[in-house]
């Protein structure tokens, strides 16, 4: 029985690091693509990337793709993921990323009962047309 013991509290701690990321720290390389159509557009500098928060672009764009980072933590920094999401859109070609509603929720252990907080945050890539 303390042999069975032993090896959930190792299975929950390894799940822990698998999920949490323990081992390394976040970079823009975190952030996961979903294009919704082919493309090739060259890289652009980072600093030529435009951020919408709370409304879209007043010009024709069209949407390339959606970008994600998750964050395990009950303090999500927002600011971060934006700077994440401006490199890998500079990296794909896009002109724009427009911030979409992030997603939130828990992912458990149910060897040890531990939940463990995350945020998705979310971003359409765009290309400008005008």
């Amino acid at each position: 029985m303390r042999t069975s013991t032993v090896i959930l509290r190792a299975l929950g701690a390894i799940a822990c690091a698998a999920l949490i990321g323990c081992s390394k720290t976040p970079t823009p390389k975190d952030v996961s693509f979903s294009p919704l159509r082919e493309f090739n557009l060259p890289a652009k500098d980072v600093g030529q990337i435009k951020v919408w928060m709370t409304n879209k672009p007043e010009s024709r764009y069209e949407e390339l793709g959606i970008l994600t980072y998750k964050v395990w933590s009950t303090h999500p920094d927002e600011l971060r993921a934006v700077n994440f999401f401006k490199a890998r859109a500079a990296e794909l070609g896009g002109d724009a990323i427009i911030m979409l509603e992030s997603r939130t929720g828990s992912a458990g252990n149910s060897a040890n009962k531990t939940t463990y907080p995350f945020t998705d945050f979310r971003a359409m890539l765009v290309r400008y047309l005008d």
